[in-house]
Parts: structure tokens; sequence; C-alpha cells
């Protein structure tokens, strides 16, 4: 990288802090967990790492703040040799022949958001095993850090734009989320001192 490059980039990352763009806490990571999916892989107990039987559904919006007709649901399909098993009286459920019976785990590798279906040609991806962060704007690659460094950063009204809109939602819906936690922690709470009081009574007559 050359001094004026290394300038260039240096300029860009200010201004990606500033906009509050950077990292899981900034606006990207904020949409990715509140609007976005995870990225999910599965493990054999083979030690094989699978791509999970995961299709996508469109389910009316359970959040009408969102502003969005569809969401993503994933499922799970049952598999054999890649192939679903759409009959559970099939032979293929029953033979323990054909069936490859195994455990396996599931794990979050990552989350991804896909803005077609709310009218916006934008995509989001952050994967855990390299800290990587994308967004890509109409197909082309427009915003990419990796481990905390900005690799790329191409500046646009249109798609920041979108980003500011989604972040609002996502807040919103953050928000929403963390009120509902805190008012179940109170509850609990309550309940647990309720079940203490009655034991004392019980066992002591206080």
């Amino acid at each position: 990288m050359n001094e004026k490059e290394r300038k260039i980039k240096e300029q860009r990352t200010i201004e990606a802090s500033r906009k509050n763009f950077m990292g899981l806490d900034g606006q990207f990571g904020t949409i990715l967990k509140n609007l976005g999916t995870p990225i999910v892989s599965q493990l054999s107990s083979g030690g094989n790492l699978d791509t999970i039987g995961v299709t996508r559904t469109e389910m009316p919006s359970a959040f009408p703040e969102d502003n969005q007709d569809y969401c993503d649901i994933p499922t799970m399909e049952v598999l054999t040799g890649g192939i679903p098993i759409d009959d559970p009286d099939s032979p293929e459920w029953t033979n323990k022949e054909n069936v490859l019976r195994q455990q396996v785990s599931t794990a979050n590798i990552g989350w991804h958001f896909d803005g077609l279906n709310r009218g916006m040609h934008l995509e989001i991806k952050y994967l855990d095993s390299t800290s990587e962060l994308s967004v890509y704007y109409k197909g082309y690659l427009v915003y990419k850090e990796e481990k905390g460094s900005l690799k790329t950063f191409v500046p646009d009204s249109e798609w920041e734009g979108w980003i500011q809109s989604l972040y609002q939602q996502a807040k919103k819906k953050e928000n929403k989320h963390r009120k509902e936690e805190k008012e179940e922690r109170i509850k609990i709470a309550q309940k647990n001192k309720e079940s203490w009081l009655q034991r004392i009574r019980k066992n002591w007559g206080i």
C-alpha cells in the first residue's frame, strides 16, 4: 500500500467510525442481529462439517414496525443421501439400512441480512471465523472490514440511506426486546420472592 492509498484508508476509517459503521456493535451489526438471520453450520458425529438442510419460507412479519410484508424463516429438512425425505411413512424413515442415523450438532457461525424482500438491493454478512463484515449494494462490495481493519468503503447516499432506515427499525426492535426481557426478569424475581416468603411461613410460621 503506497502513501496515498494509506491516507485514503485512514480518512475512510475515520468516516466509517464517525458514521458508527464499524464492528458488530455498529449499525451493520445491529441490523444483522435484529433484522437478519443466523448462518448455521452442522457438525456430524463423524467430525464432518456439512451445510445444514435449511430452506427459506416466506411468512407474514410478526413485527409491523419492520415495515415489511415477509420475513425469512429457516426450517429444517430431513435428508438422506442429500435428498429430502418428504414422506414420514416411507421406508427411508424406518429402514435403518437406508437412513444414516448419527448425532449432529449445530452452531451459529455468523449473521446474514438480505434486503430484497424490503425492496432494497442490499446484503450484509458477518462471519465469526474471520471477523469479516461485508456489505453488498446492487451486487457490488461497498464495505468490508476484517478483524477491525477497514478493507473497503465506497460511500453512496442511496445505500447509506437504506442503512439509516434499517438501523432505526433494528434499534426499535432491540429496545422492545430489552424491555420485554427486563419485565420478564422482574416477574421472575417477584415470583421467587413470593415463593421464599411462602416457604418461610410454612417452615417457621413467620
